[in-house]
């Protein structure tokens, strides 16, 4: 698919300067939606806008879940059942939302949101069965984080430990009360359990503090970046389609609040796209690209194993793009939705030198901090990837 560089820099200025702020289930993201469609369409892609619901924030999510583990943690005193049905379900809730097989956000109050969907047919007519030969779906996220104290720059280095501290509060709360049970010490036990509920009461007020003082960011590496790569990506296929494979361009809203857009496109299509290979763009416009060899942050699932094979073999072909294999462990991204369907899929990234995503979810995560470089390199690669799988690699 040689033809020519696209224009991605035009998309990020688009989304994160014309558009702006995009937060999940705001006009803002509408309007993305809109854009996103229409470049779609000028691509020649077949297109639909596919409606879905979302909660609007997932500090509403996880101040439920802390708050959960906050009162088990306070039951610990008088009622250690208690406290195991409750701290349990807060550490259980805390689970399936970073496995992404359930979330809470489900019981809180909905609005609606959209995810962009255009197939883009491959040169060869489809088989016997009316299927084709292979299928590619190509996601990237387009709805903005809002700003929050654990984001602000010298803060967010710590990002990851302060999640672990959060998982080891929460699951401590129904260990400590399975053992209050267990043995005749429930009052050291409830001592045990009060750096628990210190922690997660700071968690419960950190998140509040994100939702009365946060702001959406213009989000011009998270995500426009991914969008851009996938919408010059989709401008190259229209021009000239792969010989067998079609290839499906998702850009995901609400994935912001708990990967929302992304288990509703599987909810939508999940027996049609079951064989189907997921390549997931987030965060691609600053740094050293990267593809991930698994992801998660309560323990990392491994990639497609052929997927990481292609992405190899092309690294090894371009040395002079730098490109490396690494696990993400520091955010959740669409492909964790895949991964836990045991759908085949691989996430392309890009991070600095100390492997942390600039200007994440912050102010300063503007079209003027994105590396047009660094895009180019990511395009590349991503055409490179498909070429080979339309060549069968992933077969």
């Amino acid at each position: 698919m040689d033809v020519g560089t696209p224009e991605y820099m035009r998309h990020v200025r688009a989304l994160s300067e014309d558009i702006g702020p995009r937060g999940s289930t705001t006009a803002g993201e509408r309007r993305a939606a809109e854009y996103v469609a229409a470049e779609l369409r000028a691509a020649g892609g077949e297109v639909a806008l596919e409606p879905f619901r979302s909660h609007t924030s997932f500090s509403h999510a996880y101040g439920l879940i802390y708050l959960l583990g906050l009162l088990g943690a306070a039951a610990l005193w008088y009622n250690a059942g208690l406290a195991l049905a409750v701290g349990g379900a807060a550490a259980l809730l805390f689970w399936g939302d970073n496995n992404a097989r359930f979330s809470v956000g489900r019981v809180l109050p909905q609005r609606p949101s959209q995810n962009v969907v255009a197939r883009f047919p491959a040169r060869t007519p489809p088989d016997a069965s009316g299927e084709p030969r292979r299928t590619v779906v190509l996601l990237a996220h387009y709805d903005t984080a809002r700003s929050a104290l654990m984001f602000e720059p010298k803060q967010v280095r710590y990002f990851r430990q302060t999640f672990l501290a959060s998982a080891v509060a929460l699951f401590a709360v129904p260990v400590l009360a399975v053992l209050s049970m267990a043995v005749n010490s429930q009052r050291v036990l409830a001592l045990l359990g009060l750096p628990s509920a210190a922690y997660l009461a700071f968690g419960v007020a950190l998140l509040a503090h994100r939702e009365i003082f946060g702001r959406y960011t213009p989000g011009a590496n998270d995500n426009a970046s991914g969008v851009s790569v996938l919408l010059g990506t989709a401008e190259e296929l229209g021009r000239q389609p792969l010989e067998s494979t079609e290839v499906w361009a998702v850009a995901t809203g609400c994935e912001e609040v708990g990967l929302v857009g992304m288990t509703a496109l599987v909810k939508a299509h999940g027996e049609e796209l079951r064989p189907a290979l997921f390549i997931n763009l987030d965060n691609l416009g600053t740094g050293r690209p990267k593809y991930t060899t698994g992801e998660g942050m309560l323990g990392v699932s491994p990639c497609d194993d052929r997927l990481v094979a292609v992405a190899q073999r092309v690294a090894r072909t371009h040395p002079e793009w730098g490109v490396q294999g690494v696990p993400n462990t520091i955010m959740l991204t669409d492909a964790q939705v895949a991964l836990s369907r045991g759908l085949r899929v691989i996430s392309l990234r890009a991070e600095d030198e100390r492997r942390r995503l600039p200007n994440w979810h912050w102010h300063t995560d503007v079209a003027a901090n994105v590396e047009p470089g660094t895009l180019a390199v990511v395009g590349g690669f991503l055409r490179e990837m498909l070429e080979q799988i339309d060549a069968g690699a992933a077969d």
